[in-house]
């Protein structure tokens, strides 16, 4: 009975420091991927259980080998992951001859965002979070570039919080198309300098400035935010219109002097421009701002 009532306080103990460290807001996600990965060994404890019945001290030694091995295989697994996916926070690709076209997707979990145009390289980011991976890929004889930016998952004892400061400079002899899904984002979208068809910006919520061009003949853009305020600035002379799902209650719109049809806002140039832009916008609580680029911010 006392080598069983061992054997239980050892899982007891277990247990509470790993949900300790879980409420102190370290990661223990790297120890329930070793449980996970090697719960099989229960099965063998329970064998040795039934054999060396009455001889506790092997099953206390056996259950202390077990949660050994899940520290160990979660800890080699986290190092074994962090080689893989640190990197230099300092990006730069390069486009191949023949690259015409490029698309950028980035999933991170939240951080101030900065994006602007780049003069030579395909992409130069700063990416400072180590647990990001990047990559591309080239499609069509090397004439599209795919650039994926993402978040891998987070294993090991960092804290959980931390925000990061993340830059991206597009190459602006491209076309592109970019797509980003964050929880949270802070910080200034400027693609005043770039030829950009489609962007797609998902954000639960954040403060952020998207500065259109007027490079692109036609470019659409889909932007859906939780609790946002949201500066949109469009360049003189490219028609827009912008179409609404849910309810903008605190904007500038009704100072624009723009068309309203049902769920459209159009501009009074948007059918004699010869560059327009179409917006697709979907938001909850929040501001949003429209003003031409020339307007004060």
């Amino acid at each position: 009975m006392k080598n069983r009532n061992m054997t239980l306080g050892i899982i007891l103990i277990a247990i509470g420091v790993i949900w300790m460290l879980n409420n102190l807001g370290y990661s223990t996600w790297f120890l329930w991927e070793g449980l996970f990965k090697l719960w099989p060994l229960i099965l063998v404890i329970v064998g040795i259980s039934v054999i060396f019945r009455g001889k506790g001290y092997i099953i206390t030694i056996a259950w202390l080998l077990f949660f050994a091995s899940i520290l160990g295989y979660g800890i080699l697994g986290y190092n074994v992951t962090r080689i893989e996916t640190v990197r230099t926070p300092h990006v730069v690709m390069d486009a191949k001859p023949g690259t015409s076209n490029g698309k950028l997707s980035i999933t991170l979990d939240a951080g101030n965002f900065t994006f602007n145009s780049e003069d030579s390289s395909l992409l130069r980011a700063y990416i400072p979070d180590p647990d990001v991976s990047r990559s591309v890929d080239f499609t069509g004889n090397n004439s599209t570039a795919v650039i994926d930016i993402k978040q891998t998952r987070k294993v090991g004892f960092p804290r959980e919080g931390k925000t990061y400061n993340y830059e991206f400079g597009l190459n602006k002899n491209l076309s592109w198309e970019i797509d980003v899904n964050t929880g949270a984002m802070n910080g200034v979208i400027d693609l005043s300098d770039l030829d950009v068809s489609r962007l797609d910006l998902n954000m639960g919520a954040g403060n952020i400035k998207v500065s259109f061009g007027d490079i692109s003949r036609h470019c659409e853009a889909d932007l859906n935010s939780g609790a946002s305020n949201i500066h949109l600035v469009i360049p003189e002379g490219v028609g827009t219109r912008i179409k609404f799902d849910g309810v903008i209650k605190n904007s500038n719109l009704n100072a624009l002097n723009w068309e309203k049809s049902e769920r459209y806002y159009t501009s009074p140039n948007y059918s004699t421009a010869d560059k327009k832009l179409d917006i697709d916008l979907n938001m909850g609580v929040g501001r949003l701002t429209i003003t031409d680029k020339n307007s004060p911010s």
